[in-house]
């Protein structure tokens, strides 16, 4: 069976990849000609800012280090696959609801509130948003990749911080910080911090970088990382002790399904920590703990960061499957990050600084990422109006209402219409059905919802008399046989053969909500607040797919809603 979500996802391909494929022609057309124009005439470029005039420049300007290199560009190519990952249609189709949404959950206010900036972000435009993150994650990966010259590579270093930052409020949620069971195995502090904190040192000037101070100071700021991770690992508040958080931990890992070798160890851990937590964390505490006392007091700064890089390659396996396995992975990951500080501390020489070559091809390559940076976005704002009219269901998409596929046998109901007419889930056996959760006395979004189901279904046509349309009462103060049969009539939904507008005693309807998750909560008195949410149930009885729906009443998003309703009722119908 092939739902719509299928059809919605290659369309987003479609728009996301053309909207880097004109922002790569343009930085390629804009940043060669003004490279090829700093060829013809040197002093071109000279009166612009520092970082911009060293893109373009052919004069040496000093030593970089043998770690520096390395760092920068580790840290380069990390933000660049990164921006691939964050390019993949399923991950701008799965973002808002299977990343940011999830990482919401239990967040303090202040936190949530500015979470919910880059959620309405993604929800108002899925496809520029995608296309806008991954531009500039290239670009500042490309200038550091190719800025050897002092003044590119710290001007690269600070977008690096920027953005690094802005991904870990907007999207990665503080990396978990403050919700329970904060660890390192988990991703904790998020990689967006660490590799804001690698901007911070890369932003050095090289004098300072060649000095072994500098190096001796990165390696006490990790040492201080991995006690602070050592001190959360421990406290008794993230329930890492009890056996709560640490199989989650491992159980989330081992849903990524790592093929045999790589998936054994995650299900030996999820095991045992279950059985033994606090034998496990106690582990976990003291290795971490030794780590970071060992490369703040110890004189073997080598041998602590290696020791440091087997640590947070292993949490990076262990504790987050790489990070980036699955539909929805955005980026490598926390443990990949600090696996790429550790090691430039493995291979930094200060003492042997090299001197810096006139390399036409890196000057280049930050000309291209700097035009990157500038001119990727627009292309994909021009072309946004011709994607949005080919694809139907996308205004749904954008508003949240992307399909969960899952597939499972619907829990069964027994219920009456408004005539007393008692109709069992059972009974529907042979056709699709669209089911949802209407409050009686609602005017404004269950009206909504209620018009977009019928309008979906009509658009069958011969179609149409196997879809049936259910909606269950979810107001526990209004569940008369009188109230359901207002709603109709108020409606015009009376006539509409296939549609059913179900209610019950109020014991009955709890279960129902219960087995739907769709609990109502306290509201305006006689209007309580409920999840409002579509079912999609095939033939077989089995629940297919759910999608949410805002029951925003803009005509656009109608008919958008509508169109995905309909796509997916008759995707349940095997067609």
């Amino acid at each position: 069976m092939a739902l719509p979500g299928a059809v919605v996802t290659a369309n987003l391909a479609n728009g996301i990849y053309l909207r880097l494929a004109y922002g790569a022609l343009a930085a390629f057309v804009l940043g060669g000609a003004a490279y090829l124009a700093s060829l013809k005439a040197p002093g071109l470029f000279a009166r612009l800012p520092g970082p911009l005039a060293a893109a373009f420049s052919r004069e040496d300007e000093g030593p970089e280090s043998r770690g520096v290199r390395f760092l920068r560009i580790v840290v380069g190519a990390v933000w660049i696959l990164n921006a691939v990952l964050i390019s993949r249609p399923a991950v701008v189709f799965h973002m808002a609801g299977t990343v940011i949404t999830p990482s919401l959950a239990g967040q303090p206010a202040p936190v949530a509130w500015l979470m919910r900036a880059g959620l309405y972000l993604w929800r108002f435009d899925p496809l520029a948003t995608a296309a806008g993150v991954a531009w500039l994650q290239a670009a500042v990966g490309l200038l550091l990749v190719a800025g050897r010259r002092e003044r590119v590579r710290r001007f690269a270093a600070v977008l690096s911080v920027a953005l690094g930052l802005a991904l870990w409020i907007l999207q990665q949620g503080f990396g978990g910080l403050f919700l329970p069971g904060a660890s390192f195995l988990s991703g904790a502090p998020g990689a967006g911090l660490v590799l804001a904190a690698a901007g911070v040192f890369l932003a050095l000037g090289n004098p300072t970088l060649a000095k072994q101070r500098a190096w001796s100071g990165l390696a006490t700021g990790l040492g201080v990382f991995w006690v602070l991770a050592a001190a959360l690992q421990a406290a008794p508040f993230e329930g890492l002790w009890t056996g709560k958080a640490l199989p989650v931990i491992f159980g989330t890992a081992q849903a990524a399904s790592l093929p045999g070798p790589l998936g054994s160890p995650i299900t030996f851990l999820l095991v045992h920590t279950t059985t033994q937590p606090t034998l496990w964390n106690l582990l976990f505490v003291v290795v971490t703990a030794f780590v970071g006392l060992g490369l703040i007091l110890s004189g073997q700064r080598r041998a602590m960061a290696g020791a440091s890089l087997a640590l947070s390659l292993l949490a990076w396996w262990f504790g987050t499957a790489f990070g980036f396995v699955g539909p929805a992975g955005t980026d490598l990951g926390t443990g990949m990050a600090l696996a790429a500080i550790s090691a430039a501390l493995l291979v930094a020489r200060p003492a042997e600084a090299g001197k810096v070559t006139r390399a036409s091809a890196h000057a280049l390559g930050a000309a291209f990422g700097l035009m990157a940076l500038l001119v990727g976005i627009l292309p994909t704002l021009i072309a946004l109006p011709a994607v949005i009219g080919a694809v139907p269901t996308y205004a749904a998409v954008a508003d949240g209402g992307g399909l969960t596929v899952v597939d499972k046998p619907a829990p069964p109901f027994t219920l009456s219409d408004s005539s007393g007419r008692t109709f069992s889930l059972a009974e529907f056996k042979g056709k699709a059905v669209v089911l949802t959760f209407i409050d009686p006395v609602c005017y404004d979004t269950c009206a909504v919802m209620s018009k977009e189901i019928t309008d979906a279904v009509a658009s069958l046509g011969a179609q149409a008399a196997n879809v049936e349309m259910v909606a269950i009462d979810i107001n526990p103060s209004f569940t008369s046989l009188a109230s359901v049969a207002q709603y109709d009539a108020e409606h015009s939904l009376g006539g509409i053969a296939n549609w059913h507008f179900l209610t019950g005693p109020v014991a009955v309807l709890d279960r129902v909500w219960a087995d739907y998750g769709v609990i109502p909560t306290n509201g305006i008195i006689g209007l309580p607040a409920h999840p409002q949410v579509i079912y999609f149930i095939d033939t077989s009885g089995r629940t297919v797919a759910v999608t949410p729906d805002s029951g925003g009443g803009s005509p656009q998003l109608m008919r958008s809603y509508s169109a995905l309703i309909a796509a997916t009722a008759k995707a349940a119908l095997g067609g």
